[in-house]
């Protein structure tokens, strides 16, 4: 069954609209590099490095101010770089880079496959980490590098060199929602998605009272409860 993933992933935008809207040259190299709070290994460095290399980095810090900083000071002395802290925005940046480098977290591989970018993961986490990577691996479009800046450097290179984002679109990815509910209908649970069409809307005698109800803004939708909130 594909892992869930925010439908904001499969409506990603072109490359060369979200590149025009990220302000990324069109004929630059870019790398997605995520860090997502983890604090997985010198990334400013391998940004750092990464730029001096000629390619442009799309550098997300996650949940880390102080990287954000330093990413945002880096910046302002190097054009190749487009710092993040937080954001939203993760289904448009990886629809601007060529390529996603990443822990090998289920989450962030399963989206970038969404939006059909290819994976460079850092071979940083044991355990599990480590049987996701494999995993990764055998799914093909990924590869794996040492969490170095000179590692990164040369394993994004190479990549570059191979012609990492020239190669034709991945298939689009198939949404995870209908395996989903076909795996809880085998086990005796049959779930239909939330009705979207008018003449499938509630009648009055159905409905909610008003004091019963959940107002817009308080609601969490059924997509968001299991994916997530997407934001890095």
């Amino acid at each position: 069954m594909p892992p869930p993933v925010r439908s904001a992933f499969y409506d990603a935008p072109p490359r060369e609209q979200a590149r025009a809207a990220l302000g990324v040259p069109a004929r630059d190299f870019c790398v997605l590099i995520i860090d997502s709070g983890w604090g997985f290994g010198p990334l400013v460095e391998s940004v750092s490095a990464l730029a001096e290399a000629g390619v442009h980095g799309l550098a997300v810090a996650g949940r880390k101010p102080r990287i954000e900083r330093r990413l945002r000071e880096l910046a302002a002395k190097t054009p190749r770089i487009t710092p993040f802290g937080y954001t939203d925005r993760v289904p448009e940046l990886m629809a601007a880079a060529d390529l996603v480098l990443a822990l090998p977290g289920v989450t962030t591989c399963s989206e970038a496959r969404v939006v059909g970018r290819h994976l460079l993961l850092l071979d940083v986490m044991p355990g599990h980490g480590r049987d996701n990577l494999l995993h990764e691996l055998e799914l093909g479009r990924a590869d794996a590098c040492v969490s170095t800046p000179r590692g990164v450097t040369a394993s994004v290179l190479a990549l570059r060199d191979e012609g990492i984002g020239q190669e034709p679109p991945a298939p689009p990815a198939p949404r995870w929602e209908p395996a989903y509910l076909a795996a809880l209908q085998r086990i005796g649970l049959d779930l239909q998605p939330p009705a979207l069409r008018t003449e499938d809307a509630m009648t009055t005698e159905d409905a909610m009272t008003t004091e019963d109800a959940m107002t817009t803004e308080d609601a969490m939708t059924t997509e968001d409860a299991i994916t997530g909130a997407g934001s890095r």
